[in-house]
């Protein structure tokens, strides 16, 4: 719901069973501006995996191989 306030409770007050999802582009944009500019096209590949994964099992396993390159990259 992005944090709008309000929101999500007049949503869930007209669909009772909604499901709640936040916005992951502004945090990804966030993100981004502390990625080197040469390395930003190898992360953002990699965070499409993650995000495009078929099941959950293989979103974590992407996700853990992300965060060791996206250290490696910020200690650089």
């Amino acid at each position: 719901m992005d944090g709008v306030s309000g929101l999500e409770s007049g949503t869930k007050a007209v669909f009772p069973n909604v499901t709640e999802q936040r916005c992951i582009v502004h945090p990804l944009r966030y993100f981004l501006k502390y990625i080197p500019t040469k390395e930003k096209d190898g992360f953002c590949k990699d965070i499409k995996r993650v995000y495009g994964a078929l099941n959950a099992k293989e979103a974590g396993a992407l996700s853990i191989n992300l965060r060791r390159s996206g250290a490696d990259i910020l200690v650089q």
